[in-house]
């Protein structure tokens, strides 16, 4: 390196008026110039950013509010049609109601109705004549609910699909709830369709009870004048409404949003004015999981008017995360003006005094690689390091001491060393940037994946005088590399079963489809009774995959993750569920009492043991009676849950693979190999693991689970 004496000397020549300019307070004044300069221009930036990302989200909810108007004006347009078809008919029958409901495709067009009938005013005194009648037409257990005489009934008469929850309603006196008779009143007053405030429809069971809303328009008997309040009321024949369960009405438009919507914003539905707790309709959260009641950074709140009715639609949405990519274009600002001040104050003083610019500089180095996350290292030309920054001190635990030379080396994984040291000294000879991954051990022992990143480093004379390197922590990355891989091996597998298992009930209903062709031609109606039966078949298996490919892709989020959940309940309600099949099979099931108390999801720890004993039931003996116990042990600090059989058991090499996405040892048995996948993916969610014990063929299996670190209370 050349003597920086002549260079000082040259500055203590330079004139008084020289020196002054020079001075180092004129390097405090480019410093603090530069960062203010700086900070003008990364606050201007933040606004530019912050603002555009409001503007978005209110663009997010004006587009949502619009959705949900649209929705309900879809829902109005179907009961005026209703309407229409009672104004062209002096009376419509049940079947002619069926098979308008049937043309609308109402699944298909509008899901997420759960009703969609007629409701009939019965006069006063005429309630008896009514039940006659509708119990002539085959429904002998028919009654108007609530019983007993009113000066003013109603009844649901027809409801489409009439089957399931829906059955619950007929015959429901809609007048007797003060809710939905005011919106009929209303709807009847004004001749126009009307939205209810929040109900409990009665089609709810119990189970995962959601909000509901209603919705009528009035229909007027045919020929009587309609123009004055008296006349509609004189008028008025009954109701055509829709009933819906809010979860299910919002489904299509969260469908239908998500796909282009910011996928970080929450919403609720309230109805009314005031969003107030005990008149939410809906929520929706981008994380299911997250349940954090911080206040938003955004926030909005509108109306969406029907017909005199307001539901109120609460949006918010957290900030920018400072780290988030919308923040890319600030950190750049953050980092092109330290940079370009530093670069001028380190030019700066490089002129002023040479000898003092690099002691500065290099204390300034010392500061920012400190500081900074990265782990930065800086080797001489013999590929020796002779500089480590405390941050990778403070990583490894371990000394400058220890570290210098080769002494890093001793750290990385023993694995990963023999590679690594192969491209750091290629890198040095051919005197080439390079980019290396490798397993560095944490001070707490761990091994810690890092992107090691080296470029060569050269003197003012463009001698080579060694390496100067960072690294950064990618364990993350690194995982989630994992899970996609794993993630694309199952695509496979979702793949080939989708290619495999719907195309064979394809092919037999186009199949048995071209026969009915045939067999109707040529007039053998008997035949096509039998193909029908074919095709029904085939749909059915396709429906039965895709109903399990949908729970599999909910599997992996937890609902009230912390509401305490009732074993000995789970178990009552899987085996009453499954009586019929076990009824069937004489299958003798005992379960141990005491099963305690478990913090999770009721829904899929009971998916869990319901997949486990029909698993059992599917490959229980043959010859000998099946039994299944579900029970509960201790091991260690945790409660086994387990499901036990005696069927045909399991080789212990497959006891793994028996888990996998569409897995099945016997494919001559009945089934989609979805079930056991979908277990392991709900007690995973949950913080556990299952597993199966059997000591191979003919031994029975023990399947057996566990909730991890979530909180279990044992009690009878």
């Amino acid at each position: 390196m050349a003597d920086p004496e002549p260079e000082e000397n040259a500055i203590r020549s330079k004139s008084p008026r020289s020196a002054a300019l020079l001075s180092p307070r004129l390097a405090w004044v480019i410093l603090l110039g530069g960062l203010c300069a700086t900070a003008l221009m990364v606050l201007f930036t933040k606004s530019q950013v912050d603002g555009a990302h409001q503007r978005h989200f209110a663009t997010e909810c004006e587009r949502l509010t619009k959705m949900v108007s649209e929705r309900l004006a879809d829902h109005a347009g179907l009961l005026r049609g209703g309407v229409a078809l009672f104004a062209a008919s002096d009376f419509v029958t049940r079947d002619e109601w069926h098979r308008y409901s049937e043309g609308l495709t109402l699944e298909r067009q509008l899901p997420g109705i759960q009703g969609f009938g007629y409701s009939l005013l019965i006069p006063k005194g005429q309630r008896a004549e009514h039940i006659r009648q509708v119990r002539s037409e085959g429904f002998p257990d028919y009654d108007v609910v609530p019983t007993g005489e009113r000066d003013v009934q109603s009844a649901v008469l027809y409801v489409e699909p009439f089957r399931g929850r829906n059955l619950r309603a007929f015959g429901y006196d809609m007048l007797t709830e003060p809710v939905r008779r005011a919106a009929a009143e209303f709807s009847r007053d004004t001749g126009t369709t009307a939205l209810s405030g929040k109900v409990m429809l009665v089609q709810e069971t119990g189970s995962e009870v959601q909000a509901g809303s209603i919705m009528l328009a009035a229909v007027y008997r045919n020929g009587m004048p309609t123009r004055t309040l008296e006349e509609r009321r004189a008028a008025l024949h009954g109701w055509v409404y829709s009933a819906c369960r809010m979860n299910d009405f919002m489904q299509k438009v969260v469908a239908e949003w998500t796909p282009q919507g910011d996928h970080s914003l929450d919403f609720r539905i309230f109805d009314g004015r005031e969003p107030v707790a005990s008149s939410l309709l809906y929520e929706y959260r981008h994380d299911a999981a997250e349940g954090s009641e911080a206040s938003p950074a955004l926030a909005h709140r509108t109306s969406v008017e029907f017909n005199g009715h307001d539901w109120t639609l609460d949006f918010s949405k957290a900030g920018l995360p400072v780290f988030s990519e919308g923040y890319i274009s600030v950190w750049v600002t953050v980092v092109a003006g330290v940079s370009i001040t530093l670069l001028l104050l380190a030019l700066f003083r490089s002129i002023w005094r040479r000898a003092e610019g690099l002691r500065t500089s290099a204390a300034s180095y010392r500061t920012l690689a400190d500081s900074g996350q990265a782990l930065i290292w800086k080797a001489r030309s013999d590929s020796l390091c002779d500089y480590f920054n405390q941050t990778w001190l403070d990583f490894t635990g371990r000394t400058f001491e220890a570290e210098f030379g080769n002494g890093w080396t001793e750290g990385v994984h023993p694995d990963d060393r023999p590679r690594c040291l192969a491209i750091y000294t290629a890198a040095f000879a051919r005197r080439e940037p390079f980019s290396m991954d490798y397993r560095l051990r944490r001070h707490d022992g761990e091994y810690r994946w890092l992107q090691d990143d080296g470029c060569p480093r050269y003197d003012a004379d463009g001698r080579f005088v060694g390496f100067i390197g960072y690294c950064l922590d990618v364990t993350d990355r690194k995982g989630l590399e994992t899970e996609l891989l794993a993630r694309i091996k199952e695509l496979d597998g979702f793949s080939h079963t989708i290619s495999h298992d719907l195309k064979g009930p394809l092919v037999t209903i186009q199949v048995f489809a071209g026969m009915i062709e045939k067999e109707l031609a040529a007039g053998n109606q008997a035949n096509v009774l039998a193909d029908l039966s074919r095709i029904k078949t085939g749909a059915a298996r396709m429906l039965t995959l895709v109903n399990h490919l949908l729970a599999l892709a909910k599997a992996g989020k937890v609902v009230d993750a912390a509401l305490p959940v009732d074993m000995n309940l789970v178990v009552g309600d899987v085996l009453a569920g499954l009586a019929g099949l076990l009824a069937d099979r004489q299958v003798e099931v005992s379960v141990d009492e005491g099963l305690g108390t478990v913090h999770g999801d009721a829904s899929g720890i009971s998916t869990v043991v319901q997949n486990l004993v029909e698993n059992a039931v599917k490959f229980g003996p043959t010859e000998a009676p099946c039994r299944v116990k579900i029970g509960v042990r201790q091991e260690g600090g945790e409660r086994v849950y387990f499901v036990e059989d005696n069927g045909r058991g399991i080789d212990p090499r497959d006891q793994e693979r028996v888990f996998g996405l569409f897995s099945r040892l016997d494919t001559d048995t009945e089934g989609t190999g979805v079930g056991l996948a979908l277990a392991r993916r709900i007690v995973q969610a949950h913080g556990g693991r299952i597993w199966v014990e059997s000591e191979g063929s003919g031994t029975g299996s023990r399947f057996c689970f566990t909730f991890g670190a979530m909180s279990v209370e044992m009690r009878p």
